[in-house]
């Protein structure tokens, strides 16, 4: 077979774009991520799942009649917690690698909640 010439060097003319990958989130972004959604969603989960021996233990133990609602509505408010702890975990945690941000991160949550909403929009904030 004939060699075309610059063929050897077709290939590494295409390699950047074939080994194009979008950035990632820095690592220490992320593991501060995961580490207050831990809290975020940990705590509400915790005390939901603990409600139900007590109601049970107020129910069968002390024989005070718990309406079947009660366990029900104090439960869907704590998992929904813990739900809504997954997203106050991503947006209250500082996303510059550099910076720690506060205790709470309530001014991170403040300066990214529009970032958020506006990438689960789809819209990527040009004009």
């Amino acid at each position: 077979m004939a060699a075309v010439a610059g063929a050897s060097s077709w290939p590494s003319k295409l390699s950047p774009v074939a080994s194009f990958t979008p950035p990632l989130p820095h690592k220490i972004v992320t593991n501060r991520m995961i580490s207050r959604m831990g809290f975020t969603v940990g705590i509400p989960l915790f005390i939901g799942l603990l409600f139900f021996p007590f109601f049970y233990y107020l129910k069968v133990g002390l024989k005070i009649d718990v309406p079947t609602w009660v366990p029900f509505i104090v439960s869907f408010i704590f998992f929904g917690t813990a739900l809504l702890g997954v997203s106050y975990g991503i947006v209250s945690s500082s996303w510059d690698p550099l910076r720690e941000g506060s205790f709470l991160g309530w001014n991170e949550a403040q300066k990214n909640w529009p970032v958020f909403w506006q990438s689960l929009r789809g819209g990527s904030g040009k004009k």
